[in-house]
């Protein structure tokens, strides 16, 4: 079974590339032969990820790429594709402009690398608060709109534009505006605003879809009565504008991940009302062999439009069934999700899943013979999920006792290794997807040191480890 390190390892190799001092994520297929090469969501997917993986030679690369493609705002120009001679130029689709998710995810990645590294490059002349701040700075004036402080689809949308009426629940980062909220404190009240104004969006979303809980991938503002409506029509994309298509998918991670860190009872009852539609379509059951009943596509009263699936529909409803905790729909979506074809978004989502708490076992092994190997357990149940604050690393002091006082007379250090062995744990309902997947972490080793003092105490002489 690969290691979640492996698995790791496997998706850089797929997905992550060089360009000049920098690197980024391929988000297209080899065989499709495109000119495009990334684009913004890409890059916050991928600067999320090296960072909590600790990887910050590579989150080096990604940032020095997003430092390369800022537009004259700050914002990363969304799209990048290969020129005639090979260098890359802005994509077609929005030139210069740039996509309100993307520097959201960015922001949210450098200000966990501040919390993890302090700063970066080979002399530390990275700073990577300053640049969460900046980039922050930039969201705030050209991608929030400053009387409804709900997110704008981009820096290009100007009041009195049509576009400057639409909002895109994709970029419904709670937990994203959460951070800012926290680290930006020069703009702590206008995040503060920007949460609640997306969560009370959402809420009015229900009322108008009860039965699914689905939101369009566009709402468009309703300058009388300043209320976000599902858009009607094509107002930027498709004809599927106003429905639950290829942006709104996301909205169930997007909002899970917020309810996660939050419990924030607010957007309780739409997440619930979404897993019970998806918890419905599942019960209707697929054509196997990685055809989900979960499909691409839905209009808001639940009807499909699609004839097919596709993982970006699925693995945002499977971290959603993980976060409520329902097990047995959580089974049957990863069931599905096995036999799927992966893509740079489904096994980004997979990447960033991570263990829930670690069991800690004390393991003493004899140094000529590693068969005789005795264990006890130390301690369960350490907490590793997030905190909200996104603070620095728990603290555990934990008490436990050796068979006897007479332990370390019988196992002598210098015939006896010892260590801690620390065992990542996963939640009930995730442990399906993280070994069908191979994303189980492996166990890491911590060898210790023991001195024993048999001066003052030699019958139960004390033990520095």
């Amino acid at each position: 079974m690969e290691s979640i390190e492996q698995t790791y390892v496997a998706w850089r190799g797929r997905y992550l590339r060089t360009y000049q001092d920098g690197l980024y994520v391929f988000y297209k297929e080899p065989k499709e032969n495109l000119p495009e090469m990334t684009c913004s969501e890409a890059h916050g997917y991928g600067m999320l990820i090296s960072v909590l993986k600790r990887n910050q030679m590579d989150f080096d690369g990604l940032f020095r790429y997003f430092l390369r493609w800022r537009n004259r705002k700050g914002l990363m120009q969304w799209q990048q594709k290969t020129g005639h001679s090979g260098e890359f130029v802005a994509g077609d689709q929005g030139g210069e402009n740039c996509a309100t998710d993307g520097d959201v995810d960015v922001a949210t990645a450098l200000f966990l690398a501040a919390k993890v590294w302090g700063r970066g490059g080979p002399n530390g002349e990275l700073d990577y608060r300053e640049a969460a701040v900046n980039l922050c700075g930039a969201i705030w004036e050209h991608c929030i709109h400053h009387e409804t402080y709900m997110p704008l689809i981009g820096d290009w949308a100007s009041p009195g534009d049509e576009a400057f009426l639409l909002t895109r629940p994709s970029d419904f980062i709670l937990s994203g505006y959460l951070i800012f909220y926290l680290e930006d404190t020069q703009r702590a009240q206008q995040w503060g605003h920007v949460v609640n104004a997306i969560v009370n969006t959402t809420q009015a979303q229900l009322s108008f879809n009860p039965q699914t809980g689905l939101l369009a991938d566009f709402l468009k503002l309703d300058p009388n009565t300043r209320v976000y409506h599902p858009a009607r029509g094509e107002v930027l994309e498709s004809e599927h504008d106003g429905d639950y298509n290829w942006n709104s998918c996301r909205v169930p991670w997007r909002l899970g991940h917020y309810y996660m860190l939050t419990r924030d009872e607010r957007i309780r009852q739409l997440l619930e009302t979404q897993a019970q539609f998806f918890a419905a379509q599942l019960a209707r059951g697929g054509g196997g062999n990685g055809d989900c009943a979960i499909r691409a596509g839905y209009k808001l009263n639940g009807h499909s439009y699609a004839d097919y699936t596709d993982m970006a529909f699925v693995a945002p409803v499977s971290f959603l069934f993980w976060v409520l905790g329902w097990q047995n729909q959580m089974h049957q979506v990863v069931q599905d999700m096995n036999s799927m074809e992966m893509t740079y978004f489904g096994e980004s989502i997979a990447i960033v899943h991570t263990p829930t708490s670690l069991d800690v076992t004390f393991q003493w092994t004899r140094r000529n013979d590693s068969k005789l190997t005795q264990s006890l357990s130390a301690a369960t149940g350490l907490c590793m999920d997030p905190n909200s604050d996104r603070s620095q690393s728990k603290s555990y002091t934990t008490y436990w006792k050796t068979p006897s006082c007479r332990f370390f007379l019988r196992y002598q250090a210098t015939e006896w290794a010892f260590s801690f062995i620390f065992t990542p744990k996963y939640s009930q309902s995730s442990t399906t997807l993280t070994k069908n997947n191979h994303l189980e972490q492996a166990p890491i080793t911590i060898p210790l040191d023991v001195h024993q003092n048999i001066t003052s105490h030699p019958k139960c002489p004390p033990i520095l480890i």
